[in-house]
């Protein structure tokens, strides 16, 4: 069933919202390097170089009307535990709304991003949503990302 965003049943980017199956291959081999590079993003998070800003974790949110995943930012770790705002206004789940502040938990982390002279580093999901925009647009995102 094709919801929103990206895999495990559905999620929204805040720059292309477009549906993906959970079974698609190619979002969830993004979501695997993603995964397989996260610790970049805590050394990049921890380091905070002086061109280096909006600090960003995609995570998989589930509850009783689906799954989506949704992009948190203003992320603080501290305690042994990682917190961060909802930035996207879900489409699918109702347990969180745009602006809520929720701990993020490890294993439900699907992508990560930041801004580095003024490019985007990571977000690995963009790039399989990249081929279903019109390429007006997507060379528009693929001329922002740092590693296209």
């Amino acid at each position: 069933m094709p919801l929103a965003g990206c895999s495990e049943s559905g999620g929204t980017d805040p720059f292309v919202p477009i549906e993906f199956s959970s079974e698609d291959a190619e979002m969830n081999a993004a979501i695997a390097k993603a995964r397989s590079t996260l610790p970049s993003f805590w050394k990049a998070f921890e380091a905070r170089a002086a061109d280096e800003s909006g600090y960003a974790l995609k995570v998989r949110i589930t509850d009783q009307h689906g799954t989506e995943h949704l992009w948190l930012t203003n992320i603080e770790r501290s305690g042994g535990e990682t917190t961060g705002l909802v930035d996207n206004e879900p489409t699918i789940v109702n347990a969180v709304k745009r602006g809520d502040r929720i701990v993020i938990p490890d294993a439900e982390i699907s992508d990560w991003m930041y801004m580095r002279s003024g490019k985007i580093v990571g977000n690995e999901t963009m790039k399989p949503m990249l081929k279903r925009l019109p390429k007006e647009k997507a060379d528009h995102l693929r001329g922002l990302m740092a590693e296209p």
